[in-house]
């Protein structure tokens, strides 16, 4: 078992390595990459990505298995952890940030889910596209 999960990955570098070096793929990735929105959301100018990349999708899938079984504290943190990772402008993109507003204001779960609808709107589109 250990010599094919081996030869999974060394075929994994190999495509890696490839799609690396082929100028369609760099361009794309680096356009991707530079596309940011900005939101202003209760007078805070936050950057996001234009689109979820792969690591934020399965953070929020993560912490949406959680569902309604949590301890408010951690809902806390995984709430300032998201908007941390998915606002990339200073200071927004640190989770003691969002902590220090939501004990100031208990606003983070707001902006959470407005920063996912108006940020991403366009992914629920694309998941009813999928279940069709």
């Amino acid at each position: 078992m250990t010599e094919s999960e081996s030869q999974f990955d060394k075929l994994d570098r190999i495509i890696e390595n490839q799609a690396k070096d082929n100028e369609e793929i760099k361009s794309l990735v680096s356009e991707s990459a530079s596309k940011k929105n900005t939101l202003e959301i209760g007078g805070l100018k936050l950057q996001v990505p234009g689109v979820i990349p792969r690591k934020i999708r399965h953070d929020l899938a993560r912490v949406q298995k959680k569902g309604n079984n949590v301890e408010m504290e951690e809902i806390e943190e995984d709430t300032y952890y998201l908007l941390s990772i998915i606002c990339q402008n200073e200071p927004y993109n640190h989770p003691e940030t969002w902590e220090y507003i939501d004990n100031e204001t208990g606003l983070a779960l707001d902006i959470l889910r407005e920063v996912l609808d108006k940020g991403f709107g366009n992914e629920d589109k694309l998941k009813n596209f999928r279940r069709k």
